[in-house]
This record gives C-alpha cells, structure tokens and sequence, in this order.
C-alpha cells in the first residue's frame, strides 16, 4: 500500500530522521553520572511525581486544600514558595485539567479577615482590640493569671543552680537571678542532673536550628516536641499524652465555611481546612490516666470524642493545640492555622456537651493555645463568643496574652537561654495542670470531665469517688 505525504508531512519525516542519524553518533546526554545515581534519580523523580499527583487528585475529590503534610502556604505567606512540590501542588490544585487549556479562576484562599465572615465565624483578635468592642469574659482573666503563675519567678529548682554553674559546655546559661530559684525536695540529684542535661540539649538543638535556618519540622521534632514532652514528664502527673496531628484531616462537620464562588456557582461556600502540629490529649493509659473512662464511652458506643477523622484520635479528648513555624515563619498564618483547629475543637466538645446535657456558660470552655515562631512562644486564649451586634455564635481567639506581669505581649518567652527554656517549661506545666485540674477553676472539672462522665455513666446527681470510677477515671 502506497501513502501519500504531502510536502510539509515529507519535510518533518527528513528532519526527524536525519536527527535520529546525527544522535546516533553523539554521547548520551548523562553520560557523565553513574548508572546507579541515574537509576536513582528516576524512581525518586517517579516516586515524588506519583505520590504527589495522586496526593492531589484526592483533595480535589475532596475539596479539601493541600494538607499540612505540604506545609503549603497560603494567601498569607511572606515570601515565594521553596519547595518544589509544594509548587507542583499548587498548579495541580488551581489549574483546569480539561483540554480547552483555560485557566480555571482559583477559589479565595484564606485569611484571618476571611475567617470573621465563615460560617460559624472565627475571630482572631488582640486583647485591646476586643476590649474596645466590649468587657473581657473574667474566665480570661483568670486563666492569664493562672498561666503565668510562677513564670516570673520561682522556676528553677534550686539546687540546679550549682549543676548550672558547673557545666563549661554551656558559656551563657541567660544570666539568672536569685528570684529564678525555688526551694524543693521532690527531685533527687540524679533527676536534677537527667533535667539539665534535656534543657541543654534543647537550648543547643534551638541555637542550631536558628543559625542554619533548618525547617519547621526539625524546630518541631529537635526543640518544640523535647520541651512540651519534658514539662509533660514534670509537671503531667502521668495524665497527658502529647499527638502529632500535623497529618491528619479535620471532620468536616467541625470546620468553618467561607465564599468561594466558581464559574457556575457564585454562592459556593467550602470548608477552611488547616491543622495545626501537636494537640494535647488525655492519655489512653490506664490510672493514672484515662483509659477506664474511653473503655466505658467505646462500650457505650459514644466514644468519638476527637475533632479529627483519624482512627485513633477521634477517640481522644484532645485539649490545646501548637502551630510550629522556623525562624522567619509567618506568624499570621500560624494564628490562622490555631484559629481553625481550636475552633473545630470547641465545636466538637460543645456537640458532647449537648448531647450529655450539661449545661455551660461559653466562656467556661476557654482552652489556651500556642503559636511558635523559631524561638519564640506566644500564648492565646479561645472560647465561644456570641457577636452582641449580630448574635452570631463563633469562636473568639485572644492574643498573644502576657504570660510574665509587666512583660507585654510583644516579648514572648524564647528558647534563647537556658533560663528562659525553664520558664517554658513552668508556662507548658501550668497549661497542663489547668487541663487536668478536677476543681471548679480546672478544665476537667469545670467542664470535660462532666461532660465525658455524663455521657459514660449517664448522671452527674451522684459525685463518685475515684475508688468508685474504673479504673484511669479521675
């Protein structure tokens, strides 16, 4: 059979072919690196490729953004985005995949203004700024005191002064002052020494991580997870069990909405999906921890009790949350990123505490969280607010709050000193005996541990003691 070609078809056939017998005789492009690194760089380049699109492909089914798994910035970011896949998410994420080759126009991304407008909003103000629109709940108050007990003074162990002095490898322990140290006999010297020498490799990681500009998660596993895990081993009373959630998805029936129309749909809203690193929870350990009371609300069939859709989590009482940013970080985004997930947080425990009837005063539900920027530690306080003007219900996010009397808001503490990383420890110490204080003033026995009782054993009229409570119940 004979094909006819027109001209143009003859002269693109020459060319290829005479390009083909002009390679033929050239070296291979990479012949310069060795087969392995070739072999290498292939199935990694794939690997990536794969698991990005197909990480992709799954939030646009679920109309979800990339997740924090990306550490995809938002609106909010400072500078150009660094990393690669990031970008490629972002083009896979915005971009029409239809043939036309038109650009689909991309939703609003969000913003901490966006948030005042989503449904249920979410307020992230200062302290003064509210206070302009009307008086401060006093459980605000209270819990600024409470948080900064002890912080200004009295955090140090004493007997650690002399360990302090004593170790040449630290040059500059933060220049303390005698009001720093407080008299005890609870640690022995041996525990005394085991502390020191996990503050001085904090202190040491943090320096490191600052001066060669490493990454949110080395600051997040190096510097943030060591402090929190050691103020929880101090201070925790065995109650507490810190989750790495930086992974996981929100249930979509705690977030909040905001506009975003598309071509078609002007009144389109969807959901503000952003999670935070690490959550605190109520350990799954038996006594002293909770584990009796999550066996009773499982056999009960109620015990979803988490704001998230991870196996695990969603049957954990979670309290408080931590956003970690490196040095130079967006601080603003870290305020968004808190701002969502307290949010969902305090929605899910107010849908417990309807469904146990426990009636509660929404400022009672007040939970501190934390941002951290490189070194530096700011402290906020959030609780469920009903706008006066427009009687919308939301969630009211404060800060930074002072956590030292006369330190304002714009000084956080720091992990600069070794001293300073003591008042961290004391600040993260008071936040976790607040969560798991069984007084009036105390989170669980003001709020959640009513409400989690109520739905275990279904009466509040008959206050049990702990001998009566399987066991982990407190």
């Amino acid at each position: 059979m004979v094909i006819n070609l027109d001209p143009c078809s003859q002269n693109r056939i020459s060319r290829w072919i005479d390009s083909i017998s002009r390679s033929a005789s050239a070296p291979p492009l990479n012949h310069s690196i060795p087969k392995y690194i070739r072999k290498g760089k292939r199935a990694a380049s794939a690997e990536m490729n794969n698991t990005t699109t197909s990480q992709s492909r799954r939030q646009l089914q679920l109309g979800r953004p990339p997740t924090k798994r990306s550490r995809t910035n938002d609106s909010l970011a400072s500078g150009p985005d660094q990393s690669g896949s990031s970008s490629a998410q972002n083009q896979i994420t915005t971009c029409d995949t239809s043939t036309s080759g038109d650009r689909q126009t991309s939703p609003p991304l969000e913003t901490i203004s966006s948030l005042r407008t989503a449904r249920p909003p979410i307020w992230i103000d200062s302290v003064d700024d509210l206070q302009k629109e009307e008086a401060l709940p006093v459980q605000v108050t209270l819990l600024a005191q409470r948080l900064a007990h002890g912080v200004g003074a009295g955090f140090i162990p004493a007997r650690m002064e002399e360990i302090m002095m004593n170790d040449s490898e630290i040059e500059d322990e933060g220049s303390t002052d005698p009001t720093d140290f407080y008299e005890e006999n609870e640690y022995s010297e041996q525990d005394l020494a085991a502390i020191w020498q996990k503050v001085k490799a904090i202190y040491r990681n943090a320096l490191v991580c600052h001066s060669r500009l490493r990454d949110e998660n080395a600051w997040s596993d190096e510097v943030v997870r060591p402090l929190i895990q050691l103020a929880i081993d101090l201070h925790g009373k065995g109650r507490w069990w810190m989750q790495n959630i930086k992974s996981q998805f929100i249930d979509p029936a705690y977030l909040s909405t905001v506009l975003a129309p598309i071509d078609g749909d002007s009144s389109r809203y969807k959901a503000v999906d952003r999670n935070v690193d690490y959550a605190l929870s109520y350990s799954h350990h038996s006594k002293p921890g909770y584990l009796g009371l999550y066996n009773v609300l499982n056999g009960r069939g109620k015990g979803k009790v988490g704001p998230t859709t991870d196996k695990f989590t969603k049957t954990t009482a979670v309290f408080s949350g931590i956003e970690v940013k490196s040095a130079g970080g967006n601080p603003n985004q870290a305020r968004l990123q808190i701002g969502i997930w307290i949010a969902a947080s305090l929605r899910k425990k107010q849908e417990l505490a309807n469904l146990a009837q426990v009636q509660f005063k929404p400022a009672e539900i007040i939970e501190p969280v934390l941002t951290v920027i490189g070194h530096q530690h700011y402290v906020y306080v959030a609780y469920p607010r009903r706008e006066p003007l427009s009687g919308e219900d939301g969630t009211q996010v404060l800060g930074p709050v002072e956590v030292i009397q006369n330190l304002g808001p714009a000084e956080p503490l720091s992990t600069t000193s070794p001293r300073e990383i003591f008042q961290l420890i004391k600040l993260y110490g008071n936040i976790l005996e607040y969560g798991i204080d069984r007084g009036k003033e105390g989170y669980w026995g003001s709020f959640l541990g009513k409400v989690l009782r109520q739905l275990a054993y279904k009466r509040l009229e008959v206050q049990a003691q702990d001998g009566d409570l399987p066991a982990g119940e407190a």
